[in-house]
């Protein structure tokens, strides 16, 4: 062991008789003399064989402990709920109204009592465009039937169905029935379009207590279907940037709250894509605009697509569906890349459980696990004894 490796932390030099003596005993330089409290730095020393010494595969039951087990009362409610939304926009689509209001009233609460008190990190989050929309369409459809004008419900419908529910799109948010979290941030930009579809579309009461709605035409439509919800947009813009950029600027950077605009920023510079690269450039005054003005595009894209939905019940029967399985594929992707780092952490676990002396190849009951470029291995199923999510597997 050379002297140049044996380095104190707090600055302690050998003598020559010190070094002597650490270089032949092959002893911790606890005992060549240093002060009480300079602790070493251990990275070159030999390992320890000490046969009380934690055993090597500590570390990877520690790590496999970390999984999260999805909890199976989460799989079946959020299951459930995903079966029985589809069962009553098929049998009962003039309830969809009430089953929003019902969302708005139990979910909405729970998830600012999550913002703000599980994840407070998560408080500004609840600023956000969509919560603003979910108020305003849930006190739309909170009015009296006469006080419910055409124009006011294109102006909600245009705000619901257009940029909020175009986010799951944009955002790609999945939706994972086992959790609690993804899955009222899907239902917080799908139920208001779907609600306000249902008024628009169907009848807004029981079958044969009510009428469809009127249509609007002409400068009517441009006016309530584009202007009114352009005139939201800004009014939420000027609110938020008033309350997150001035008057609770300090309170986020001392908290290290979390926004949407830091979010999105990391979400751009993982990506790394031609977006990422338009914005995360120069100042941050300069980002915080070109993010606006990319927003406000994106707004705008998606009320003009948003129009043909709002005059033909047949596409807005498709977009329906789209949001639906759009969101359902994004969360079976995500869980079968979990799956697969999973079964790369199970067959690292069997590598690392036989020892630093072995051959590195698994057990042979790890090639069940072993991932190709499909996933995992064509032909090898994972044998439900075996994949046992937080335990390492046992050896044969």
């Amino acid at each position: 062991m050379a002297v140049s490796e044996l380095r104190p932390r707090q600055g302690v030099r050998l003598d020559g008789a010190a070094a002597q003596k650490a270089r032949h005993s092959h002893q911790r330089p606890a005992d060549v003399g240093r002060p009480p409290g300079a602790a070493w730095t251990t990275a070159a020393l030999p390992p320890a064989t000490d046969a009380k010494a934690a055993p090597p595969t500590a570390a990877p039951k520690a790590a496999a402990a970390a999984v999260q087990v999805p909890h199976p009362h989460h799989t079946a409610l959020g299951t459930a709920l995903f079966g029985g939304l589809l069962a009553l926009a098929g049998a009962a689509p003039w309830a969809l109204p009430r089953v929003f209001l019902l969302f708005a009233a139990t979910a909405l609460p729970w998830r600012a009592w999550r913002f703000c008190m599980a994840q407070p990190r998560s408080a500004p989050f609840l600023l956000d465009f969509c919560y603003a929309v979910n108020a305003a369409v849930a006190a739309f459809l909170c009015l009296p039937a006469g006080a419910r004008s055409p124009g006011l419900e294109g102006a909600a419908y245009a705000l619901a169905d257009g940029p909020v529910a175009g986010a799951l799109v944009a955002w790609q948010i999945a939706w994972h029935f086992a959790s609690p979290d993804h899955t009222v941030s899907v239902l917080v930009h799908l139920l208001p379009g779907l609600a306000m579809a249902a008024h628009r579309h169907v009848l807004h009461s029981p079958p044969g207590n009510g009428a469809s709605a009127p249509a609007l035409a002409g400068r009517e439509a441009a006016a309530w279907l584009l202007g009114a919800p352009l005139a939201f947009y800004a009014a939420w813009q000027a609110a938020y940037f008033l309350a997150v950029q001035v008057l609770a600027r300090r309170c986020i950077i001392q908290h290290k709250l979390d926004t949407s605009y830091r979010c999105l920023t990391r979400r751009a510079a993982r990506a790394g894509n031609v977006w990422a690269r338009l914005v995360l450039r120069g100042s941050t005054a300069r980002r915080l605009a070109v993010y606006g003005l990319l927003q406000l595009a994106f707004t705008v894209g998606a009320l003009l697509l948003f129009l043909p939905t709002y005059f033909s019940p047949q596409l807005a029967l498709l977009w329906q569906a789209a949001k639906f399985l759009l969101p359902m594929w994004y969360g079976c992707r995500q869980q079968a890349a979990q799956l697969r780092r999973l079964a790369q952490h199970e067959v690292h676990l069997q590598v690392d459980a036989r020892g630093p002396g072995s051959s590195a190849q698994p057990a042979p009951e790890a090639a069940h696990f072993l991932p190709c470029r499909e996933g995992l291995a064509p032909g090898k199923g994972i044998r439900q004894p075996e994949l046992q999510l937080g335990r390492r597997t046992r050896q044969g």
